[in-house]
């Protein structure tokens, strides 16, 4: 009798926990759609193939795909785009923390005291850094309040994530801005393609 109740709880908890994740897909989808539609992007629901929902679109002639990504088991906001001008900076921008603690490299500040504060460059001089921070700063300052922010280039493209489903529409807009401009962003020492 003990092990049927004891079952019984064991399969109310499961099902209780997979109705929850059911609803936070469900949430995370709907703030996407309701995102694309607001800025007429394309939403893109969750297939087979696709296993998070997405929304596509087009600023200032860069492509960009905002999507969920599964990272360690915790789910991240990603924002990506292709560069689009010359070689691509090949860099990380980390948020002071986990992430910045096992990149293990020294801390060299870029001068702006608000970005000092919050997040560490690897992989770029700090003069060409600035150059680039002056125009995105007051977009990737909005992002301070969420955690784990990482910003990364391969040369190739560019993806900003963090920990968390995001809802705020105006904190996809700041990810999004950040992103199209290290996309389009002309490194001055190489040449367009």
């Amino acid at each position: 009798m003990i092990e049927l109740v004891v079952l019984g709880a064991t399969l109310a908890l499961a099902a209780g926990a997979s109705g929850a994740q059911v609803r936070r897909r469900v949430l995370a989808a709907r703030a996407l759609e309701r995102y694309a539609k607001w800025r007429q992007h394309q939403f893109v629901p969750a297939s087979r193939h696709a296993r998070s929902p997405r929304v596509e679109g087009a600023k200032n002639d860069v492509s960009f795909t905002i999507d969920l990504v599964r990272v360690s088991g915790h789910v991240r906001t990603r924002v990506c785009a292709p560069v689009t001008k010359g070689p691509g900076a090949k860099i990380a921008i980390v948020q002071r923390g986990v992430f910045a603690r096992a990149l293990r490299t020294a801390d060299e500040p870029v001068g702006i005291a608000a970005f000092d504060v919050a997040y560490r460059v690897h992989g770029m001089a700090a003069p060409e850094a600035r150059a680039w921070l002056e125009e995105t700063l007051d977009s990737l300052v909005c992002l301070d309040e969420r955690s784990d922010v990482w910003l990364g280039s391969d040369g190739a493209t560019v993806t900003l994530a963090w920990g968390g489903v995001e809802m705020n529409p105006l904190l996809l807009d700041a990810a999004r801005d950040v992103v199209v401009s290290l996309a389009s962003w002309h490194r001055p020492d190489f040449p367009y393609r």
